[in-house]
């Protein structure tokens, strides 16, 4: 199924970045109340959230939306989440199948390399670790390089075939997690977190075609865990929840679901109001997140048309302001 890298990062960025919002007044520990969402706390963690996906008011002043510092850690993030990256993790994971040889290492564009430990094939079943050294990636966007270090295990199930094992699941788990540092070019510390999943599920719509609206390809996962290594701060989602399918003019639909947690362990719901929707270049054409807290209590994020991953947001129907204009 085509992707591009910028539109793979919404779902996964979203839904961490809706985690981040800080309550005002927040526990020192879980408390596991429903959250309350209100605009005072949404303004507080509004860089938190622009860090992962850029909010923005159309008409708003000022000269145009800044990338934010974090942005190259929050898309490596999604794209680690989603278990989708070009080379060898992208191979592991793709339709066709892995097969009897070990593929050869990966080499990261700034030094490292993601290699494998245990690779076993039977009958179309392969399962192994993905081992990420110092893996090091550059954003194209920003120039800023994120280092990866950590495991995840996989089972990657398919079907034999004269061309190869035909992919119908993967199933992956990182109970040790992954460590990620940012840095700008210049070697500046941007960011430093540390991300954990168990019971990751991706079953393919069409096992070896495209996902349609009516077989999309589905992704579960039970929880993932982020740590930011800098405050301590600790982020979950549970009972993630995906479809996706290629549209008739070769772009992208798809929705999610699942529940979110604050730092003081206070959770609230998060689902597409509208699904997200992407042209074949991977430019975003609308879609809306609902994040609902306690007493209906929302906030709703809107994506802006366009190649800029960008969002409008809306805390109980009020419009948030005092964030740049939109691109």
């Amino acid at each position: 199924m085509k992707r591009t890298r910028k539109f793979l990062t919404l779902v996964a960025v979203t839904v961490t970045a809706a985690a981040s919002w800080q309550c005002g007044g927040g526990s020192s520990g879980p408390s596991g109340d429903q959250a309350t969402i209100d605009l005072p706390s949404v303004q507080t963690g509004i860089d938190v959230v622009s860090s992962v996906v850029p909010i923005c008011q159309v008409g708003g002043a000022g000269s145009g939306l800044a990338a934010p510092a974090a942005a190259a850690s929050s898309a490596w993030l999604a794209q680690l989440l989603e278990l989708r990256r070009d080379g060898q993790l992208r191979a592991t994971l793709s339709v066709q199948g892995l097969g009897s040889t070990q593929p050869p290492d990966e080499f990261g564009d700034c030094g490292g390399r993601i290699t494998y430990a245990g690779y076993s094939h039977t009958s179309g079943v392969t399962s192994g670790t993905l081992v990420y050294e110092n893996y090091c990636s550059i954003n194209d966007d920003s120039g800023d390089r994120s280092t990866a270090n950590g495991r995840i295990t996989f089972v990657n199930t398919g079907t034999p075939s004269a061309s190869g094992p035909i992919t119908s699941k993967i199933e992956a788990d990182s109970p040790d997690g992954i460590t990620l540092v940012t840095r700008t070019a210049a070697g500046a510390q941007l960011g430093s977190q540390h991300v954990r999943f168990t019971d990751y599920l991706y079953r393919a719509g069409v096992p070896g075609g495209t996902p349609t609206a009516s077989n999309p390809e589905r992704l579960t996962m039970a929880e993932a865990r982020i740590t930011n290594l800098e405050t301590g701060k600790v982020y979950r989602q549970t009972g993630y929840s995906m479809t996706a399918f290629e549209t008739a003019g070769g772009g992208d639909q798809l929705t999610v679901s699942g529940r979110g947690y604050r730092s003081s362990g206070d959770w609230f719901q998060v689902a597409t109001t509208t699904p997200l929707s992407s042209d074949a270049d991977g430019d975003i054409l609308g879609g809306a997140f609902t994040f609902t807290g306690a007493a209906n209590s929302t906030a709703t994020v809107t994506m802006v048309p366009g190649s800029a991953l960008q969002a409008t947001m809306r805390v109980n129907g009020a419009p948030v302001t005092g964030v740049p204009a939109c691109r």
